[in-house]
């Protein structure tokens, strides 16, 4: 059995994939506009107020006729021009002649079909076709053909994107009822960090720029969610414990990277537990990002989650994509899971067995199925992950994988 140095058991991912989802309740919901709705996972059905389209509707420019009247080449009276948004006056005896009729204009119960205007020829006051023949409802989007009026059109529970606030927009829903948006504070941490801003003069041979500031507030703002708080903390058990406070009056979820190891300069699995925090895991079988931890406090309501990321920096991007993501998903309702997809790889890949491996990986070719690895030295070599396309999750075992094995693989967010 895998275990830590102080002999917990290190949990296998999708163990912890299940443990989220048991201990994580998900966020109520709101009322949000339509502007501000994008991405964000609709709680409630949509339903058409009425049918769709609510009239026939003309696909194209042209002329509106009763196709059972139509002759080749026959002369035909332009009764009237008809635009999209009205109808012909109550007047005009439709049955005597054709109708000139814009693109989404509601065709008049008396006509049937639509001849585009490329086959016409137009007089003064009247028109030729040169078509042989038409078929009822010709060039005519018919009505409730794409819904009838209280039929569901959107289901709830779904991430929105564009398209859907169309689909909303048009059966009158000016806002929505959408899961409420977690709130994320970022801590990073490490006395050896410095501000990506620190001249390469003043750095000392000892320090290192923060890397994972800007990379998690950037993969944050690829999820829908709002990023209330973001600071870098000292390894100062005093500094940590305020911002933990101070952060849990603003947040949803805390993510911290960084002094979650087992040294003894590590000190947040220590201040966590001290504020009533119990881990819900701690230590996963994977590589990288072994240390990675999920504490849940005994007053969920007066303190967030926090979820606990190694400090390295290809440890913090791939604990992100593989925990973080579904936790934020948890928050909203989203039973999307993580687009995995299926690749091949283009070459022997050595496992380690003892944990899963996820490695990044870049397509090559054209198809973007087949990957290769990108060497490595360290989970602090974030420099190699610059031509990545994702991440291949490589099974547990002690054999080799051959080229053109199928692998599980997931996109950089």
């Amino acid at each position: 059995m895998n275990t830590t140095p102080s002999g917990k058991s290190l949990l296998s991912y999708d163990w912890v994939i299940s443990l989220i989802q048991q201990t994580l309740s998900a966020r109520p919901t709101q009322t949000t506009s339509l502007c501000t709705s994008l991405h964000r996972i609709l709680r409630e059905p949509i339903h058409a107020d009425r049918d769709l389209p609510p009239f026939n509707r003309a696909t194209m420019d042209g002329f509106a006729i009763h196709s059972a009247d139509y002759k080749p080449n026959h002369p035909y009276t332009v009764l009237t021009d008809l635009p999209a948004g009205e109808m012909p006056s109550k007047h005009i005896n439709l049955s005597s002649g054709v109708i000139s009729i814009a693109t989404g204009a509601a065709v008049p119960a008396t006509y049937d079909a639509v001849i585009p205007i490329e086959s016409a020829t137009v007089h003064h006051d009247s028109v030729q076709f040169h078509t042989e023949s038409i078929t009822p409802f010709q060039n005519i989007h018919q009505r409730a053909a794409d819904a009838t009026s209280g039929q569901q059109i959107i289901p709830p529970n779904i991430q929105l994107s564009p398209h859907h606030l169309a689909i909303a927009a048009s059966v009158g829903h000016a806002s929505l009822r959408t899961a409420k948006q977690p709130r994320i504070s970022i801590f990073t941490t490490g006395n050896e960090v410095q501000s990506p801003d620190t001249e390469t003069a003043v750095l000392q041979p000892m320090h290192i720029r923060n890397a994972n500031l800007p990379m998690l507030a950037s993969l944050i703002s690829t999820q829908a969610c709002h990023l209330s708080h973001q600071e870098h903390l000292p390894d100062h058990t005093e500094v940590m414990t305020e911002a933990i406070l101070k952060a849990s009056h603003t947040s949803d979820l805390i993510i911290t990277a960084g002094s979650i190891s087992v040294g003894k300069h590590d000190h947040i699995a220590q201040i966590l537990e001290k504020l009533g925090y119990n881990p819900v895991f701690q230590g996963l079988a994977v590589q990288p990002g072994k240390p990675t931890a999920l504490f849940h406090n005994t007053d969920p309501h007066a303190h967030p989650p926090v979820l606990c990321l190694p400090g390295n920096p290809v440890s913090a991007l791939a604990a992100f994509h593989l925990i973080a993501i579904p936790i934020l998903n948890h928050l909203q309702s989203n039973p999307s899971p993580l687009p995995w997809q299926r690749v091949w790889s283009t070459e022997s890949i050595t496992p380690n067995p003892k944990r899963e491996m996820f490695r990044a990986v870049k397509f090559i070719g054209d198809t973007r199925d087949q990957i290769q690895l990108i060497p490595w030295h360290t989970s602090g070599d974030i420099v190699h992950t610059a031509l990545a396309d994702g991440i291949i999750r490589v099974p547990l075992q002690q054999q080799s994988i051959p080229p053109g094995s199928p692998l599980p693989f997931l996109p950089i967010a």
